[in-house]
């Protein structure tokens, strides 16, 4: 009993220690879920400090960029010059970019991609970002990120020229006369860039070389369509231009086939070749004679075959005879010659000369004549004329022209240099030719020099004129008797004949521009040291008569020429055909013609020329104007104070103040910058020559004793 009393006791009391063990394990378990539930607590409290914490440096970033964007965008564009296009001197998007790249990825990373597209449409000129707007249309700027707005004016203002021109240039690239070699240097690197070497194949390159050599003038519709095949498929290879080269000439060939074979006459005939004053006589089948003749023809003077001529059943109204023209009538008092070939654009019979007009100008400070061809587009000098102005250095020239009569005529090179006439001053090209006395003024060279609207009998060189004898700038009386009279002058006006210049006192030149007319800014041009002191005392002289002024900024600016006279001095040209002309409104004032000018001295028995010296120089620009005469030179940008040559509208502005001065005086007539008194007798000259010079004393002109 005992024993099992023992028993059970035990077993209680291990079921207690068991429901002790068990009440500790459920107090485990839940301090453990209690930790659980306070650790998950400390998480999600953690993750909304966090949260919190990030939100609230949101809120001061975007704060802060709200306020400092503003000030960071106005900051960057101060240093970010418009964008202008201008591919003829170079000037695209991709070079314009290139330059400010790092602004907008580096210095404008803080702002956002539609801030940046906003601060480079601030940066395009207004006629570049009303182009961009309108073509992508109905799209708006902010539609696209920056990569893609500057894809798009890059094709937009991106090179005009095809990838094949931009080679060839570089390939043909040499160094010039007056350059230094680290500009050379530059432009070769350049032009390399522009080649892009790296994006080129060696197939692609010789396809380059295989088309730049077909320079015949019978490749030249097949030249056009096989570059027309590499702009389109850039991976034509030698091969592949060869055969598409014979496909072309077998289908040349087909075509004067089938235009041969449409022949209104299929029989044979004959044609006499004039050759060595001995005619000769060639059959030749009527289908294959399609080639150019070898002459005019007789009838009527047009470039084809006698037996097609449209004037053989013509009745000629000279000689009431059929089979010619009225023109090309063999009894006409013209003494037509029959089927004269040449092979010149110039003749030798003494009427034709006497008709040709011709002017002298000043090319490399040489005197040059040239005669007058308005129906030539390019200025010819002989091989002669060549030598006489020192043998400058020329450069080859791929140029083809042909005179009248469709022959070719050769060049030995192009010439680029300076020429002058009177006041006008320019720089262009002449080409060279091997005949002696060709020597044409062609439209290219009309055109720099104005002369379009100038009557040509006013500037070319003639014969018979009336000879007035000068005295300083006033032409003296041809009589020893009145010696005295003309020598006292400088005494009796001292403010007109002084060596300051002088200043119209009566008005202003105003220039005007054509509406929508855009500024042209132009670099300047490279001065050779020889004449960079005299240059540069030019300028020295010119701002301190107050010709010239120094000045930091211009929309307009022409490059300058520098010309030496004949006493080793310099003149300075400005080049306003470079942009300026072109856009200022033509100044209505008729300029007078040579007839007038005879009518009013008609009857005259003694004659003086007063001739000024500097004349444009003495009218004043008005304010409004003088930002047009920016002139751009090596020390900088200077403008004119005073009316310059070279102007178009200098001419007909300074005749007319010349007109206004002159008026009511019947014995006086102008012409540009000369004056010519005109009177029946020696003692109404002087009175004549006082009024005269009373006027000048009161505009405020002046006369150099030195001239």
């Amino acid at each position: 009993m005992a024993e099992t009393a023992l028993l059970e006791l035990l077993q209680q009391q291990q079921r207690q220690m068991q429901q002790q063990q068990d009440q500790i394990e459920q107090q485990q378990k839940m301090m453990q879920r209690h930790q659980q539930v306070f650790l998950e607590q400390q998480q999600t409290n953690a993750k909304m400090f966090e949260s919190l914490t990030a939100q609230l440096a949101a809120l001061t970033t975007s704060r802060t960029a709200a306020i400092s964007e503003p000030k960071l965008k106005e900051t960057l564009a101060t240093g970010i010059h418009e964008f202008n296009y201008d591919p003829d001197n170079g000037v695209t998007f991709s070079s314009w970019y290139q330059r400010y790249e790092d602004i907008f990825l580096v210095d404008a990373a803080a702002l956002d991609e539609f801030a940046k597209v906003r601060l480079l449409m601030q940066k395009l000129g207004a006629a570049e970002h009303a182009q961009y707007c309108n073509y992508i249309l109905p799209q708006k700027s902010r539609d696209f990120t920056l990569k893609d707005t500057v894809s798009k004016l890059c094709s937009i203002f991106g090179e005009r020229t095809s990838a094949f021109n931009i080679r060839y240039n570089c390939l043909k690239i040499s160094r010039h006369a007056t350059e230094d070699i680290v500009t050379y240097a530059g432009r070769v690197n350049r032009e390399c860039e522009r080649f892009q070497l790296k994006q080129i194949s060696d197939s692609q390159f010789k396809a380059l070389i295989f088309v730049a050599g077909l320079t015949s003038s019978e490749d030249a519709d097949i030249r056009t369509r096989l570059l027309a095949k590499l702009d389109s498929c850039t991976d034509f290879s030698v091969q592949d231009l060869t055969a598409e080269y014979l496909r072309l000439v077998n289908l040349k060939h087909d075509s004067q086939m089938l235009q041969s074979t449409s022949s209104p006459t299929d029989i044979a005939s004959v044609d006499r070749v004039i050759r060595h004053n001995r005619p000769s006589y060639v059959c030749r089948d009527a289908p294959f004679r399609m080639q150019r003749p070898s002459s005019a023809c007789w009838l009527c003077g047009q470039w084809h075959f006698v037996r097609f001529c449209p004037y053989r059943r013509h009745v000629c109204q000279q000689c009431n005879c059929m089979g010619h023209k009225e023109s090309h009538c063999r009894q006409s008092t013209q003494g037509f010659r029959v089927r004269r070939q040449s092979n010149v654009v110039f003749t030798t019979t003494s009427d034709i000369v006497h008709r040709r007009k011709y002017m002298t100008l000043h090319i490399e400070n040489h005197q040059v004549t040239l005669q007058i061809d308005t129906a030539s587009d390019i200025t010819i000098i002989s091989r002669l004329t060549w030598i006489n102005l020192g043998r400058p250095p020329y450069k080859p020239t791929h140029r083809l022209a042909k005179n009248a009569s469709g022959h070719q005529i050769p060049f030995l090179g192009e010439l680029m240099c300076t020429f002058c006439f009177r006041d006008k001053c320019d720089s262009g090209i002449c080409y060279i030719s091997p005949y002696n006395h060709l020597n044409l003024l062609g439209i290219d060279w009309i055109e720099k020099l104005d002369l379009w609207n100038v009557p040509f009998n006013s500037v070319c060189d003639v014969h018979n004129t009336i000879h007035l004898s000068t005295f300083c700038d006033v032409a003296t009386i041809s009589s020893k008797l009145y010696s005295d009279f003309v020598q006292q002058l400088p005494d009796k006006f001292p403010d007109v004949f002084t060596n300051n210049l002088g200043k119209c006192t009566k008005g202003k030149a105003q220039l005007f521009i054509e509406p929508g007319s855009r500024p042209v800014f132009c670099p300047k041009r490279p001065v050779p040291y020889s004449t960079t002191a005299a240059l540069e005392a030019e300028l020295d002289r010119l701002e301190a008569i107050g010709v010239l002024s120094k000045v930091n900024y211009s929309s307009w600016a022409a490059p300058v020429v520098t010309v030496k006279k004949a006493n080793g001095s310099i003149r300075l040209c400005s080049d306003f055909s470079t942009g300026l002309n072109k856009a200022l409104q033509t100044h209505q004032y008729p300029l007078a013609v040579p007839e007038d000018l005879f009518t009013r001295l008609n009857g005259g028995k003694i004659f003086s020329k007063i001739d000024f010296s500097d004349a444009y120089l003495q009218v004043e620009v008005d304010d409004s104007c003088k930002d047009l005469l920016t002139i751009n030179t090596h020390r900088g940008l200077y403008r004119y104070n005073r009316l310059p040559f070279g102007v178009k509208c200098a001419p007909a502005i300074f005749q007319q103040i010349m007109d206004t001065m002159l008026s009511g005086l019947a014995f006086a007539v102008s012409y540009m910058d000369d004056i010519i008194i005109v009177s029946p007798s020696p003692d109404e000259h002087k009175t004549h020559l006082e009024q005269v010079f009373n006027r000048i004393h009161e505009y405020g002109f002046t006369l150099r004793k030195q001239k």
